[in-house]
């Protein structure tokens, strides 16, 4: 985001350099650049020149904020000791090559046998991930079905209590494509006035879930627009079968048992 990467010159006979994460800048440098600023953790006796600034990672769950970090160069790891509250060294090496199992070497395995502790980028965070994607997938496969009932169940309703009404429309000649219109128009009413409020109640509660969100915003504009036409669909369809059932009243026969 600002200042270089880590170079081949950056070795334990070069000054120690380091990079900071955006996080750390912001609270440690919040009105300028931190390219440039010296940092030292072991109390002034080694000072370490900032030469990069790189965006937030999250280390250790998804759902928690990015914590302050300082990434250096691997060749000066042992050039600086650090002696502040709470630091803890961390360490990874990444692979990027086609079998990254087949080839990751080092430490206890014999030459040849992949490390125990080689995993790709996707496993850690499908971990990560796992228990909020069940549920969302369990929140996103019941909640049509609810919508679905309630809708329906409402338009029956309505229809059982309109029945005379309907009957006496299509015996004065009403045809039954205005009736299905009819019932539909009625259902769907409510229900595009919830997607009104609902939509402005998540623009006014986006605080509260961009936590739960990640690479997503959450004024994301394709979200609302998909989310929208699906309820859309799952009311309309909800609503077509009370609308069909009565489009086929037959008019005598209501008028008779009313």
């Amino acid at each position: 985001m600002s200042g270089r990467l880590f170079t081949a010159a950056d070795d334990a006979a070069a000054p120690p350099v380091a990079m900071v994460n955006l996080s750390m800048a912001r609270h440690f440098f919040p009105d300028t650049d931190p390219v440039g600023r010296r940092v030292s953790f072991d109390s002034g006796r080694t000072w370490m020149t900032i030469v990069g600034m790189v965006n937030d990672t999250r280390d250790y769950a998804l759902d928690e904020k990015p914590t302050d970090e300082i990434y250096r160069a691997f060749a000066q790891n042992r050039a600086v000791e650090c002696d502040a509250p709470g630091a803890r060294r961390v360490g990874s090496i990444g692979v990027r090559a086609p079998h990254p199992r087949r080839r990751a070497r080092g430490g206890r395995p014999p030459a040849g046998e992949p490390h125990p502790d080689a995993r790709s980028c996707a496993q850690p965070i499908a971990g990560a991930a796992a228990s909020d994607r069940a549920a969302r997938d369990m929140f996103a496969a019941v909640a049509p079905v609810i919508t679905a009932a309630g809708i329906a169940g409402v338009v029956s309703f309505l229809v059982n209590q309109r029945t005379t009404e309907i009957a006496v429309r299509m015996a004065l000649g009403a045809p039954r494509s205005s009736v299905v219109r009819m019932i539909l128009g009625q259902g769907l009413g409510p229900v595009a006035a919830g997607l009104v409020l609902g939509i402005g109640g998540a623009l006014m509660l986006t605080r509260v879930v961009t936590r739960l969100l990640f690479a997503v915003e959450p004024t994301d504009p394709p979200t609302y627009v998909a989310v929208a036409i699906t309820l859309a669909v799952v009311a309309a369809l909800a609503c077509l079968a009370p609308a069909r059932r009565a489009a086929a009243i037959d008019p005598m026969r209501a008028l008779r048992a009313d």
